[in-house]
């Protein structure tokens, strides 16, 4: 830690002996700004600091004063002190002194915040790769990055003061909690922060540890982190995530077709094995409705290699089904995976004999890149597919950004009849071109269809020498390089300008990244946004340049959505964006399940990392039939002509509305995982959710159902009464209270999700509980299932001695290191 301020680049000052100490900076030990605050860990830089070898810890003679108080010092040099600002320092205004050998500076006026946040790097110098850790302890890096779903160890300065109160220059010897809990977002959303606290044998002085919750549904790619306390925000930094098990690139295709009219394209996804051994793969193939075969898929089985991807094409034939909305399902299971298996949802949406839903074309962008006074890059070619009963004619029409025509194509007008889909070549010609980056379009218009166009983005990157596609990114980008890149040049292959899709139906988004020197983006990040207030989309790389996810619209949007990609190496510092503007229609009777819709029953938290076991609550629309709760156990698993499924499980339900439906997760979901969440209602299916399966989520139930204030608290005055501990019938130091919560985890002996817990043994949670009451530690008697109960967890404990009395005396609990939200009970 504290020999990267050696190696930083900064203004050297010459020591002269026996001269006054000059400081030339005071800065922030993690970031290097000028944000400092009480307890922040900062270095000063200038001459004459102190020993011309440096040092650990305080040089004989040297001190450092913060407003007149001495301030405990890590490093020491000539050129550069490292020290703590005490604790106690008040915000505001205050200057800093250095004494060495009886010289003293000048006073170096610095500004004090109440906070300071920010993250340590991995490179030691506030900019680059986050440092964290793993759960195993190993350090985190590009090449052993975090995964969705996983809890992770930061390292930050500047949160402020702990309770119980440290004091500047000694690591506490056990937990010292943050008063404030910081807030951190991965790829600008918010991760789950399990615990804050000075870090106990830290490498640096003022080194807090953070441990959150990578958020479940982020893509491989590298992602920007930032930490915040209150309204101060840190630095920016970036965390590498990387799926280490079964991937799809997509969760759902929806195709349009016509009565009596033509076969719609197939469309494709790949299956990734993120994992470092082999594993066989299987398809199941089934549908809602509509008999079985209008959907098929190929392969159906397969061998997918380490860190490889196979590519399966999905089709469907409406034979002769009659108009209406028809769902299938493609189920893949991968052999020892723990987020095996995963689920794609198919709507087959068949329109009436007259109806022209206009053609389809695809791919709707090209990227080409060719070496300047080289061969010309092969043609690549553009699918038009007709829905409709009769032969439909076309035009073609290329445009340039510029004023050099570098593309050709062919034919440029034609004829497309049903099941007889064409194509259009598009050459890219470089002879004469000099090297940079060409943009373009190919414009398809339809008279028979109103005129309906589409339009294919075209882009050429023309280099100055060819860089291989096989050759490591991080080697093509040395600074002797013949070509340096300056931005990404991302492409929608899919989705594309005018685009028409409906809520809650999926709606395939593939998009093609090249940076400026034509080399494809395989690291990094490719986010979508949507001007409809649509959650951001994380896209997953499939290693070649191509980025894809679905998109399911939750808010309808009828002309003028835009949709952005956002593509970001964060480590190279390149960035660029793409735009398409289309609609997404209303869609009533579509199910879905809305983007972290799925929260604890008792704490109805948005950031929800749900464990196995909890009941949970689950928002989206058109979920169910009506209002229906179970009668009794063991719980149905579907009510109101609605069931929910996870991981292939069909979960136990125990209340419903169209808008939201109780359930209880199974007991045997694989924490650190992520898994879907799959809703059907009736004959039609929703888009696969994913859902990051955590340890524990613990929660205490609460009076107003609400997730705070006045627990679900019970005191024993005698061993026959029970009564809530609340203002009117406050519990007492030492007597015992029980406490009713949701989601502390797995339990043994095993028990089953839905049916009743057998009363002949106590079945304890497996993962310790601990409690506090006032701040003050409880003893846990008993953490685990209620017998009689489903998903009912209950602990038994007494009110230590202690407790300051109250009618809202702050109870916390904590399951193998995740702490729930704060309920309250009353004690007199």
């Amino acid at each position: 830690m504290l020999s990267r301020r050696l190696i930083l680049v900064f203004t050297l000052f010459v020591l002269r002996a026996a001269a006054q100490p000059q400081i030339a900076a005071v800065v922030n030990g993690a970031d290097f700004s000028t944000r400092l605050s009480p307890g922040v860990d900062a270095a000063i830089f200038g001459s004459g600091l102190g020993p011309a070898t440096g040092q650990k810890g305080d040089a004989q003679g040297l001190t450092v004063t913060v407003n007149g108080e001495a301030a405990p010092v890590a490093f020491s040099s000539a050129t550069q002190v490292n020290f703590q600002i005490p604790f106690d320092i008040a915000p505001g205004k205050a200057n800093i002194n250095v004494v060495y050998l009886g010289h003293t500076s000048a006073p170096a006026p610095i500004q004090i915040l109440q906070y300071a946040p920010a993250l340590l790097s991995s490179n030691l110098a506030g900019t680059g790769v986050a440092y964290f850790l793993h759960t195993n302890g190993g350090l985190g890096s590009v090449s052993n990055p975090a995964h969705p779903g996983e809890v992770v160890t930061l390292s930050a300065v500047g949160l402020g003061q702990t309770n119980p109160p440290s004091t500047a220059g000694a690591n506490p010897t056990t937990a010292a909690p943050t008063i404030a809990t910081p807030s951190v977002t991965i790829g600008g959303e918010p991760a789950i922060v399990l615990s804050s606290a000075l870090d106990i044998n830290a490498f640096c002085t003022g080194c807090y540890e953070v441990t959150v919750t990578v958020p479940g549904d982020l893509e491989t790619g590298s992602y920007p982190i930032t930490i915040a306390v209150d309204s101060f925000t840190g630095n920016t930094l970036s965390l590498p995530v990387n799926i280490t098990g079964l991937t799809i690139t997509q969760t759902g295709f929806t195709f349009q077709a016509v009565e009596g009219g033509g076969v719609p394209s197939p469309e494709t996804f790949k299956i990734i094995n993120g994992t470092t051994q082999p594993f066989n793969f299987t398809l199941t193939v089934s549908t809602v409705s509509g008999g079985s075969g209008w959907l098929s898929a190929a392969p159906l089985s397969g061998s997918e290699a380490a860190q490889q991807s196979d590519l399966v094409t999905v089709s469907v034939n409406p034979g002769n089904l009659a108009p209406g909305d028809y769902y299938g399902q493609i189920r893949v299971d991968a052999t020892g995976v723990s987020d095996s298996p995963q689920f794609l949802s198919v709507v087959l949406n068949i329109s009436g004999a007259t109806a022209n839903p206009g053609p389809v074309v695809e791919p709707t962008g090209l990227v080409f890149v060719a070496a300047a006074g080289g061969v010309s890059p092969s043609a690549q070619t553009v699918t038009i597919t007709n829905l409709a009963n009769a032969t439909h004619s076309f035009n073609a029409v290329g445009s340039v950004i510029g004023t050099q025509n570098w593309f050709t194509f062919t034919p440029t007008s034609g004829n497309v009849a049903p099941n007889a889909p064409a194509t259009v070549s598009v050459q890219a010609n470089t002879s004469s071109l000099s090297a940079g980056v060409y943009q373009g379009a190919l414009t398809l218009t339809f008279p028979q269809d109103n005129n309906t166009s589409r339009v294919i983005d075209l882009l050429l990157v023309v280099t100055p020498t060819l860089a291989a596609q096989s050759v490591p990114a991080s080697l093509r980008r040395s600074a002797t390089s013949s070509c340096t890149p300056t931005k990404l040049l991302p492409v929608f292959a899919l989705l594309g300008a005018n685009f028409s899709s409906a809520v809650a139906w999926p709606s395939p988004i593939d998009v093609d990244v090249v940076d400026d020197c034509g080399v494809n983006m395989t690291t990094g990040s490719v986010t979508v946004t949507f001007s409809n207030g649509d959650a951001p989309l994380a896209l997953v790389s499939a290693g070649d340049g191509h980025w894809s996810a679905t998109w399911v619209p939750r808010f309808p949007f009828n002309s003028s959505l835009v949709v952005t990609a956002t593509a970001t190496e964060p480590d190279l510092g390149l960035s660029g964006t793409a735009q398409v503007t289309g609609s997404a229609a209303a869609n009533p009777l579509a199910p879905s399940i809305f983007p972290n819709g799925v929260v604890n029953s008792g704490s109805y938290s948005k950031t929800a990392t749900p464990s196995p076991g909890e009941l949970v609550a689950i928002f989206g629309s058109s979920m169910a039939d009506g209002l229906q709760s179970a009668n009794g156990l063991p719980l149905p698993h579907e009510l109101q002509n609605a069931t929910l499924s996870m991981a292939g499980e069909v979960l136990p339900l125990l209340f419903t509305t169209a808008g939201q439906i109780n359930a209880q997760l199974p007991y045997d979901l694989p924490p650190g995982t992520t898994q879907q969440l799959v809703l059907q209602h009736g004959n039609r299916l929703s888009v696969p959710q994913p859902v990051s399966i955590g340890p524990a989520e613990p929660a205490i139930f609460t009076v107003d159902q609400s997730g705070t204030g006045q627990g679900h608290i019970y005191g024993y005055p005698s061993a026959t009464q029970q009564i809530l501990a609340d203002a009117a019938n406050p519990a007492k130091i030492g007597e015992v209270i029980v406490i009713y919560c949701s989601g502390l985890g797995p339990v043994t002996p095993a028990v089953t999700a839905g049916a009743a817990v057998p009363a002949d043994v106590l079945h304890k949670t497996v993962n310790p509980v601990t409690l506090t009451i006032g701040g003050v530690t409880a003893n846990v008697k008993f953490a685990g299932v209620t017998p009689g109960f489903t998903g009912l967890y209950q602990i038994n404990s007494a009110v230590p001695e202690g407790v300051t009395q109250g009618n809202a005396v702050p109870v916390v609990v904590t399951v193998g290191g995740v702490s729930g939200p704060t309920v309250t009970l009353a004690v007199h």
